[in-house]
């Protein structure tokens, strides 16, 4: 009987530290293990992901919608759902068969014209090679200059549900998007006009998609949410939640791939996004302490090197000697930012004593910066990020990657210190706020 008791007895012991060692393995999990995050499509959610259909000339592509165009008054664009950069290392490796991608949806072409003094455009959505038997949205001419502020497009042009295919890996799957498409005349700004250039602006035509990927995860006994972009091609945009609040709008706060983000006490590598067979995140715990620089309010700027329009490289603290620093993002080619010209300057001459303006343009060349700073006299340091295309967007210089600068133009305030104390992009009532921000400061 004894030694019945003392069997069972070791049992138990033996039992509960298996249930102990199990717990506390369970309780370290966000720790040392990834973790995965269940994805559900939301139509109509308030986010919005625009994205603009390209024109090409002269391309095979196109060939088969000819006898449709007009050279002087038409126009066909070509949104892809999935890229050749996906694509074709596959193709190469012999993982896709090159002959079974013309029997699939891969994108959406777009007839965009003016006939008779109305605009309009057609979307060949069961792409047959024309758009004769597909819906042709019309509206006046003037409608393409008010689309891009404060202009009701729910009244106009209606969600248009599309059947897509896309990859995941080396697999194609089916999925369902709901956009808007609309003309905008000021969603791309060009240093030279010339009627080529003119047409385009006016039959740009932009996708507005209103759909994404949408999640719940709890940490640290927090409740969270994830939201995640259909665009996939173009790099999914990622944003973190708590539950009980929204989504931040702001471009710098929507994260990609491989990005390193904090939600709670922790930080986390976005690892991952599966969309077949199920659709999640998964999330890889990092195991470092907090980050003395980053590109949002109540982190540190890093003293970076930048260039002025001599080429002469300096940092940023060899400019900085007052109170305040602002950090301009713009460019000749954008159309706000000269509109703001007159502010900037304003803004200058009023608080001359305590900021510092530091204006980096995003440009192609340096000589049309330096002839339109010495025209509007800016007598404050301006300087150049890249010599480079600014239509084809070079996040590798590390002042644009890291401090997230996706729109023109940008501002970066920060203190005698580098905290950044306040962040804005764009004209109106955003560069208002930055001004009270100045004033009370």
């Amino acid at each position: 009987m004894r030694k019945f008791i003392k069997k069972d007895f070791f049992r138990i012991i033996k039992l509960l530290l298996a249930i102990l060692i199990l717990t506390s393995c369970k309780r370290n999990q966000k720790n040392d293990t990834n973790f995965s995050i269940p994805l559900k499509i939301i139509k109509y959610e308030k986010r919005k992901v625009r994205m603009p259909l390209g024109f090409y000339k002269d391309s095979t592509l196109f060939s088969q919608y000819k006898k449709e165009t007009f050279e002087d008054s038409t126009k066909i664009g070509y949104l892809p759902f999935i890229s050749s950069a996906e694509l074709n290392p596959l193709i190469e490796k012999n993982l896709i068969n090159k002959n079974t991608l013309d029997t699939l949806n891969k994108g959406i072409y777009v007839l965009s014209g003016i006939k008779n003094g109305e605009q309009f455009y057609s979307l060949d959505l069961n792409q047959n090679n024309t758009f004769r038997d597909d819906k042709r949205y019309r509206f006046t001419t003037d409608i393409t200059f008010k689309t891009r502020h404060n202009f009701n497009l729910d009244s106009i042009f209606p969600s248009i549900k599309i059947i897509a295919t896309k990859l995941s890996g080396a697999t194609f799957y089916k999925d369902t998007l709901f956009a808007k498409f609309y003309p905008d005349y000021h969603y791309f700004g060009y240093q030279e006009m010339n009627g080529e250039i003119e047409l385009k602006k006016r039959l740009q035509i932009i996708g507005m998609f209103t759909d994404s990927y949408f999640g719940n995860f709890l940490l640290d006994n927090q409740k969270f949410k994830v939201s995640v972009s259909k665009d996939k091609y173009l790099r999914n945009e990622i944003r973190f939640a708590k539950n009980n609040t929204k989504f931040p709008g702001e471009l710098y706060l929507r994260y990609h791939l491989k990005d390193t983000i904090q939600i709670s006490d922790n930080f986390f590598l976005i690892d991952t996004l599966y969309f077949v067979p199920q659709k999640k995140i998964v999330l890889k715990p990092l195991n470092i302490k907090e980050q003395t620089f980053g590109y949002k309010e109540g982190k540190k700027l890093n003293n970076y090197t930048v260039e002025d329009l001599k080429g002469n490289k300096i940092f940023l603290n060899k400019i900085a000697n007052k109170k305040l620093m602002l950090l301009d993002f713009w460019g000749t080619w954008c159309a706000p930012c000269m509109e703001l010209t007159p502010n900037i300057k304003e803004l200058n001459k009023k608080y001359k004593s305590k900021l510092n303006i530091v204006s980096l343009a995003y440009q192609k060349d340096v000589k049309p910066v330096q002839e339109y700073v010495t025209e509007n006299n800016l007598n404050w340091f301006n300087g150049i990020i890249v010599k480079g295309n600014p239509q084809a967007f070079n996040e590798k210089k590390k002042i644009i990657r890291e401090l997230r600068v996706k729109s023109f133009p940008t501002f970066i305030l920060v203190d005698k210190d580098f905290n950044i104390i306040f962040r804005i992009s764009g004209g109106g009532e955003n560069f208002e706020q930055l001004v009270d921000v100045i004033d009370k400061y």
